[in-house]
């Protein structure tokens, strides 16, 4: 039986779908990386004064910050790859 031979544009699609998805992939692993630097650095006073903690970078509200990321990451993650694969 001979092998089938490969399909250009579904390769083609699937090559670009596999790359974008990489990115996603070390963005989220940046992301994440960035907050355990920031729960890291965080100290028992801080905690138990209730006082604000602060990301190490940007001097704004971690609570704030987590919300604006996360719930952007999700919506992004949500709709993104699906268009990617459903492309022509």
């Amino acid at each position: 039986m001979p092998a089938p031979e490969p399909i250009p544009d579904l390769l083609k699609a699937v090559n670009e779908a596999s790359g974008k998805a990489f990115a996603l992939w070390i963005t989220f692993l940046t992301v994440g990386n960035y907050l355990a630097i920031s729960i890291g650095t965080t100290t028992h006073l801080q905690l138990l004064l209730a006082g604000p903690v602060k990301p190490p970078l940007c001097r704004v509200g971690f609570a704030g910050l987590i919300i604006v990321l996360l719930g952007g990451f999700s919506m992004f993650i949500a709709t993104v790859p699906g268009e990617w694969v459903n492309q022509p």
